[in-house]
């Protein structure tokens, strides 16, 4: 027995601490596979934390409380330091709702192109990468070419799509990608994602600080979960936005 409780030790541990990618990893399929795979281990994301919006239009630091059903829901309360709610936003890939209690308020829309968010962030952001944002589950786009190679023990992935240029950083330990960079054919930064600060839940693993960042901008949405559960069963009532009656719905 004890021969055998050894060499299930020895035999365990490495693959405990073994990378899931070898940072010599070359083949971008096997990156995305082992990626979407991690991805799929994420059933949901309940978390509460420290928020940091900047944009022209405002700049403030407050919480958020997030609830995340991958890869389809999101329901996110903003509120300001003295506990002023600022608003909630509850979206899914066919609509979203976003209600403002201080102006007894809720737009109602079908999201198609953005969510409307800059009655709230300052700016507007399409769904997929509020998701991204709140979840730090961000995948590789689709290249028409790419050149991967290694920097300092990281695997660094260099591709376009039509007129864009893509520059993902992978974090080999975990599998998942902790910086984008999207620039134009010119070189300009039109886009960085950052996700950082890497928690396992289990076999799932997923960032606890998250930044995207649009330099022309001057926009910014930082988020840093304090608390922090996976997979915790979400039910559609922890999607629903309750209002007072006489709530002013704005459909768009």
């Amino acid at each position: 027995i004890a021969l055998v409780l050894l060499a299930t030790l020895f035999n365990c541990a490495p693959f405990v601490n073994r990378p899931l990618l070898s940072p010599q990893e070359k083949r971008l399929t096997v990156i995305r596979e082992v990626i979407e795979k991690n991805h799929a281990l994420v059933h949901s994301i309940s978390g509460h934390g420290q928020v940091v919006i900047e944009s022209p239009m405002q700049s403030f630091s407050g919480t958020a409380t997030v609830r995340v059903k991958n890869p389809d829901s999101v329901w996110v309360k903003i509120e300001a330091m003295l506990g002023v709610d600022i608003g909630i936003i509850s979206a899914d890939r066919k609509r979203f709702t976003l209600f403002s209690p201080m102006e007894n308020l809720a737009y109602i829309g079908a999201n198609e192109d953005t969510l409307r968010l800059e009655m709230f962030l300052g700016f507007d952001m399409p769904f997929d990468q509020l998701v991204q944002s709140m979840s730090g589950l961000a995948p590789i786009a689709q290249l028409d070419r790419a050149i991967v190679s290694e920097k300092d023990e990281q695997i660094v992935v260099i591709g376009t799509s039509g007129q864009l240029i893509y520059q993902y950083t992978i974090e080999p330990k975990y599998g998942l990608v902790s910086q984008l960079i999207l620039k134009a054919q010119n070189g300009k930064i039109l886009r960085i994602e950052e996700y950082k600060r890497f928690m396992r839940f289990g076999k799932a693993v997923v960032p606890r600080m998250m930044r995207f960042i649009r330099p022309e901008e001057k926009e910014s949405v930082t988020m840093f979960y304090d608390e922090l559960q996976v997979n915790k069963s979400l039910s559609a009532k922890d999607f629903y936005i309750k209002m007072p009656q006489g709530v002013l719905k704005v459909r768009l």
